[in-house]
C-alpha cells in the first residue's frame, strides 16, 4: 500500500466526509477507491445514528428552544458519529443551497426535520427532493409560502426556487418570478399554533385547494394550468438546472467557486469538469429531460390512440419517441425492460395498455426494482397476458406466479414447485377492470382492482418464511433472495455490456464475467434495489469501458440507431412513422409483441439470412442518400479535413460511423474500393457532388460489414 493511495484516500474522505483516522483510512486504501466510493454512494448499507439514544441522554434537544444554543446539538452528535459519511457532507451540502434558520423560523425541531430529508434525498434524485422543500414546513414558513395566496401573491419562494435553488440569476424572467409563485399559492403549513412553553408545535404541509390559483400560467416558455409540481417538472427540464447543481456540486466537493451571486457573470473555474457532471446529471436523471409529447403523436396520427382497427400502427407512437427522445437512457431501460417482462399484443388484443406499461417502464425503470415488480404485478396487460385474472382463492392459477419466479426476477433452480403454488395463492383476487368485450376500435381501458372476498389469505409458506402473505409480501421476499439481485444483474449486464447464453440456459451456464456480476450484485443489494445506482456502477467500470462492440444490436437498436445517426427521417410529425414502426419487426424483433413471455432471444440468434439482408439494406439505404442531414454533416467533416486519398476516406467513414475498427483484410478491400475512382476532389461544386455520392457508396458498403452489427 503506497502512500499515494493514503492520500488519495484521505482526500477522499476529506471531501466526501470530514476526514479519517490513520487506521480507517488505511482500511479504505486496502479496500480500494472505486468500491469505498460505491461504499460512500450507498449509505444504506451502513447503521444510521440513532435519534432517540440523543433525546434519552439530552432531552433537551427535542425542544431546544427554550435552551439556545441546544439546537444543533443533535447534528453535531450525527455528524461526528456517523457512519455514513458522504450522507452527512450531502446533508451539510443541501442545507447550504436550501438555507433555512431558526433565525426567523424559531422552530428547532422542523429545521432538523429538515436536515433529515437531506439525508433521505440527498444523494437520489434532484427533482424528488425538489419537491420534498416546496412542501417542508420550515421551508414554507421561512420564505412566506404560508402568506402566498389566490387573491394576493406572495413572490418570496418563487423567486428563491429559481434563483438560489435550481436555476440561477439570468435563466428567467420577473413574468416567470410571478407565475411561478401563483402555482404555489395554497401551498401551506398547519396547525398555525401560537408557541408553546417549549417551543412550537410541530407543522405539516397542507395544501388548500381554496385558495389555490389553478387558473392558466405561462412559465418558462410553457402554458396551462399548472400547479406546484408542474412547476417543478419544468425546472428539471432546463439545462440551467443542471449546471447550476452540478456547479454546487463541483464547489463544495472539488475547488472553491464565485459566490453564487456572481456565477451569471463568472465563468466556471472548470467548464470541462462542469460539462462532464452536466452530462451524468441528464443522462442518470432523465427527469431533466424534456420528454416527448404524448399528446402530440395522436394529434397528428390519430389511429395510435386505438390501434386495433389498424394492424402495423401499434408500436408506432413507442418508435417516435425512441427516435426523438432527450432522455436516451430512460428510452433503453424501457427497451430493457420490455425484454424481460415480456407482454405482447397477440393475446393482450390491447395495444393502449400495452403501451401503459412501457410508460411505467419509464417511470420505474431507473428507480427501484422491488417498486417496479410491484408495479408489473398490477399492470392490467401483464395480469390478463399471464392469467391471473383466472387466479381464484378457489382455483389457483399458477401461470404469473411461475413467470414471476422463472423469468422475472430469480431464475429457474432458485425456488420449488411448491413456492410457485404458493405465490399464486398469494396473488388471488389480483385482477383486472372491466372486462367488457372489446370495441368497435379497440378493448375499453382495464384497471387494476383487489378483490378481496376472492384473495386467499390463509397461511402461506414461501422460500422458507411463513404467515399469511399477499402478493406484496411475497415481492418483499423475492426481492430480498441473493438469486434475484444475480438474475437481475445478468440480465442488465447481457443487455448494456456483452451478450450472455440466453436466459433457459442461465441454470447450467456461469457468467462470462463473474467478477462484474459480483460486483453489480453487490451495488444492487447495498442500494436496496435500486437500479440507477447499479448502472452508475456498471458505466463507470473497466469491464463496461473495455466491451466495445461486445454485443449484437438488436433490431430496434439498429433502426433507431441508423435512423437518428442520418437524421431526417425523424422529423415529426413526417410521415410514414408506421412504416418505420414495423421495421424492427423485419429484422425479427416486433416491438410490444414479444413471441412468448420469454421475450426474445438476443445475441446471435438475432441473426439468419433473412434478417441479415435487412438490416443491411435498411441502413444501406439510410447511409447512401446524402440528402440526409446526418450524412451531409459526415461529407461535410471529410470535406472539411481536406479527405483525398482512400486511406483518408476509408479512415475517416469509418470513425465517423462508430469510431468503427475492422479486420486488416476488410480495410484494404474497402480502400481498394474507394480507389476505383481515384482521389476524392473538393475544388469545384461538381467535384464535391461526385465525391458526396462516392462517400454515400462507401458507407453503404461499411454498415455492410459484420462490424456495422454490433453495439
Amino acid at each position: 500500500m503506497g502512500n499515494n493511495d493514503i492520500a488519495l484516500m484521505a482526500h477522499l474522505m476529506r471531501r466526501a466526509g470530514f476526514g479519517a483516522t490513520r487506521d480507517e483510512l488505511e482500511a479504505r486504501a486496502a479496500k480500494g477507491y472505486e468500491e469505498t466510493v460505491e461504499e460512500l454512494l450507498n449509505p444504506e448499507a451502513q447503521e444510521p445514528t440513532d435519534r432517540i439514544e440523543m433525546m434519552r441522554y439530552h432531552p433537551w434537544t427535542w425542544r431546544p428552544g427554550t435552551l439556545p444554543g441546544m439546537g444543533a446539538a443533535e447534528w453535531m452528535r450525527d455528524l461526528l458519529n456517523t457512519k455514513r459519511p458522504l450522507e452527512e457532507k450531502m446533508a451539510l451540502f443541501w442545507h447550504q443551497v436550501f438555507a433555512t434558520g431558526v433565525s426567523k423560523v424559531d422552530h428547532y425541531d422542523d429545521v432538523m426535520d429538515m436536515i433529515v430529508k437531506f439525508r433521505k434525498y440527498g444523494l437520489s434524485n434532484y427533482r424528488d427532493l425538489l419537491l420534498e422543500m416546496a412542501k417542508d414546513p420550515a421551508m414554507i414558513y421561512w420564505l412566506d409560502n404560508c402568506d402566498n395566496h389566490a387573491t394576493a401573491v406572495n413572490e418570496n419562494w418563487g423567486r428563491e426556487l429559481l434563483e438560489l435553488f435550481s436555476m440561477g440569476v439570468g435563466n428567467y424572467t420577473e413574468v416567470d418570478v410571478r407565475e411561478c409563485s401563483r402555482a404555489f399559492t395554497g401551498w401551506t403549513i398547519k396547525p398555525k399554533l401560537p408557541r408553546g412553553p417549549i417551543g412550537r408545535f410541530d407543522w405539516f404541509f397542507e395544501f388548500r385547494e381554496e385558495d389555490h390559483d389553478d387558473s392558466e400560467k405561462t412559465f418558462l416558455g410553457e402554458t396551462g394550468n399548472f400547479d406546484g409540481e408542474d412547476i417543478i417538472d419544468i425546472i428539471c427540464q432546463q439545462p440551467a438546472t443542471a449546471g447550476f447543481i452540478c456547479r454546487h456540486l463541483y464547489s463544495f466537493f472539488v475547488a472553491d467557486e464565485a459566490q453564487v451571486p456572481a456565477w451569471g457573470v463568472t465563468p466556471p473555474r472548470d467548464e470541462a469538469a462542469i460539462d462532464l457532471m452536466v452530462d451524468t446529471f441528464i443522462l442518470l436523471n432523465p427527469e431533466a429531460q424534456e420528454p416527448t409529447d404524448r399528446i402530440e403523436m395522436m394529434r397528428y396520427h390519430p389511429w395510435t390512440w386505438r390501434p386495433g382497427t389498424l394492424p402495423g400502427m401499434g408500436a408506432a407512437e413507442w418508435m417516435r419517441d425512441l427516435l426523438n427522445t432527450k432522455r436516451p437512457l430512460e428510452e433503453k431501460m424501457a427497451l430493457f425492460w420490455h425484454q424481460v417482462f415480456a407482454t405482447g399484443v397477440s393475446k393482450v388484443d390491447h395495444y393502449d395498455d400495452v403501451m401503459d406499461m412501457i410508460v411505467k417502464f419509464r417511470k420505474y425503470g431507473l428507480s427501484n426494482y422491488r417498486d417496479l415488480l410491484l408495479e408489473m404485478a398490477k399492470d392490467p396487460a401483464m395480469i390478463y397476458w399471464l392469467d391471473n385474472c383466472d387466479n381464484h382463492a378457489t382455483a389457483v392459477n399458477e401461470n404469473w406466479g411461475r413467470e414471476l419466479l422463472e423469468l422475472f426476477s430469480m431464475g429457474v433452480g432458485n425456488y420449488t414447485e411448491v413456492d410457485v403454488r404458493e405465490c399464486s395463492r398469494a396473488f388471488t383476487g389480483w385482477t383486472i377492470k372491466p372486462k367488457l368485450p372489446r370495441g368497435p376500435i379497440g378493448r375499453f381501458d382495464w384497471f387494476f382492482e383487489f378483490r378481496e372476498e376472492d384473495h386467499d389469505d390463509s397461511e402461506k409458506t414461501f422460500l422458507g418464511e411463513t404467515g399469511n402473505f399477499d402478493g406484496e409480501d411475497i415481492i418483499d421476499i423475492i426481492c430480498q433472495q441473493p438469486a434475484t439481485a444475480g438474475f437481475i444483474c445478468r440480465h442488465l449486464y447481457s443487455f448494456f455490456v456483452a451478450d450472455e447464453a440466453q436466459v433457459p440456459a442461465w441454470g447450467v451456464t456461469p457468467p462470462r464475467d463473474e467478477a462484474a456480476i459480483d460486483l453489480m450484485v453487490d451495488t444492487f443489494i447495498e442500494s436496496g434495489y435500486d437500479i440507477r445506482s447499479v448502472l452508475r456502477v456498471m458505466f463507470n467500470s473497466d469491464f463496461f469501458k473495455e466491451a466495445r462492440f461486445a454485443r449484437l444490436k438488436s433490431p430496434t437498436e439498429v433502426v433507431v440507431g441508423t435512423l437518428r445517426m442520418v437524421g431526417g427521417s425523424t422529423q415529426f410529425p413526417a410521415p410514414g412513422i408506421g412504416d418505420l414502426s414495423r421495421q424492427p419487426n423485419y429484422m425479427g424483433q416486433d416491438l410490444l409483441n414479444p413471441p412468448s413471455v420469454e421475450g426474445w432471444h438476443t445475441g446471435a440468434e438475432w441473426i439468419n439470412s433473412g434478417s441479415l439482408m435487412r438490416r443491411v439494406n435498411f441502413a444501406a439505404e439510410l447511409v447512401g442518400d446524402t440528402n440526409n442531414p446526418g450524412v451531409q454533416s459526415m461529407v461535410s467533416r471529410l470535406h472539411a479535413q481536406d479527405a483525398r486519398t482512400p486511406e483518408q476516406l476509408v479512415d475517416g467513414c469509418l470513425d465517423l460511423l462508430g469510431p468503427l475498427e475492422v479486420t486488416p483484410e476488410s480495410r484494404t478491400e474497402l480502400i481498394e474500393f474507394a480507389a476505383e475512382r481515384g482521389e476524392f476532389k473538393w475544388d469545384t461544386p461538381e467535384a464535391q457532388t461526385a465525391s458526396s455520392e462516392r462517400i454515400g457508396e462507401l458507407l453503404q458498403l461499411i454498415v455492410s460489414l459484420r462490424e456495422f452489427q454490433y453495439a
